[in-house]
């Protein structure tokens, strides 16, 4: 059985380790200028002083944004990607020599490679807010969390591998709780979670295009697209892939997302709203979580900070926030499990 590792080679303040509570809990860290703009306008630290030191000193060390850590679970650091900005491949001089390349042509393949990856990365990020928008997803989503949260705090989480429908050797809790998730993996097109509310999307799998002519000594390439991009191109090769994409794909529950990125709509602009939404979503939970009583009636004020962080205007980030609630419905802000 593969189970995902959270957290390896990072040290964890013994004061935050032996902290109550981080014990049966996750904590997300929030990003520290983030932070400071909420606090800018609101008093956090007057009202809850010892919680916002810790946030501030231990949690900055630990900034999402910088460095791809997006909390702890049960004391252990949550690797994550997707709250973090992308970082460009570049080659240095060691790097060249081993492509054989001179930096010209290290520059070319880093630029393809970027070109590639931010198509991708966009659309993951995108997937990711448009998911983390569906009732559905997070009713199943949060059944699981609540059943099985004895296991999550044993093995972590499974990642997906194989079909969901293999019958299982045994009925131990384990197999099934494995089994549960994998099948809700691969409804909703997932590798695994890092944490709850951090899913990892399937990814496409593509030739190393860092190292060209790896692995095509027979003159095949192998590749993967999941179901859930777009494939960004005009021909009859991308648009028989296309094709193929979206025939094979009629799953009810993802039917919106099917028409975002369908070939037929060029207009892609929903994919950056939904990058952006993701990352809302995310850090005003957090923020309302760990700071109820203190951001009480200051969502004007919290709106305000958000705009600044995510350089946006106050109506975009109050589009975002009603675009969650006519979704999710009025309360979904503190519909939010972080104990365990």
């Amino acid at each position: 059985m593969r189970i995902h590792a959270i957290g390896k080679n990072i040290e964890i303040p013994v004061a935050w380790r032996d902290a109550p509570e981080t014990q049966n809990r996750v904590i997300y860290s929030l990003p520290d200028r983030l932070l400071a703009l909420v606090c800018r306008d609101i008093d956090l630290q007057a009202a809850n002083s010892q919680e916002v030191l810790l946030e501030r000193q231990v949690l900055k060390n630990f900034d999402p944004t910088s460095t791809g850590i997006a909390g702890f679970l049960f004391g252990i650091p949550i690797h994550y990607l997707y709250l973090a900005p992308h970082k460009p491949i570049s080659f240095d001089d060691a790097d060249t020599a081993d492509l054989g390349k001179n930096q010209a042509e290290a520059n070319h393949i880093a630029r393809l490679a970027n070109a590639a990856v931010e198509v991708f990365e966009n659309q993951i990020r995108g997937y990711l807010g448009w998911l983390l928008s569906q009732k559905s997803f997070l009713t199943e989503h949060d059944t699981i969390i609540k059943r099985y949260a004895k296991q999550i705090r044993t093995v972590g989480f499974p990642i997906l591998s194989g079909s969901p429908s293999v019958p299982l050797k045994s009925h131990s809790d384990e197999e099934i709780y494995v089994a549960e998730v994998q099948a809700f993996c691969s409804r909703w097109r997932l590798k695994t979670l890092a944490a709850p509310y951090l899913p990892i999307p399937l990814a496409p799998q593509l030739p190393n295009v860092t190292t060209p002519g790896y692995g095509a000594t027979e003159g095949v390439e192998d590749f993967s697209i999941p179901d859930i991009f777009a494939t960004n191109s005009r021909g009859i090769l991308p648009e028989t892939v296309e094709a193929a994409l979206r025939n094979n794909s009629r799953q009810e529950h993802l039917s919106e997302w099917m028409k975002i990125v369908a070939q037929a709509n060029s207009a892609r602009n929903p994919i950056i709203a939904f990058v952006r939404r993701f990352e809302v979503q995310h850090y005003w939970r957090v923020m309302l979580d760990r700071y109820p009583d203190e951001l009480h009636r200051k969502k004007g004020r919290m709106t305000e900070a958000f705009a600044d962080f995510f350089d946006v205007s106050v109506d975009t980030i109050k589009r975002d926030l009603r675009h969650f609630k006519e979704n999710l419905g009025e309360t979904w802000e503190r519909e939010f499990i972080t104990t365990l």
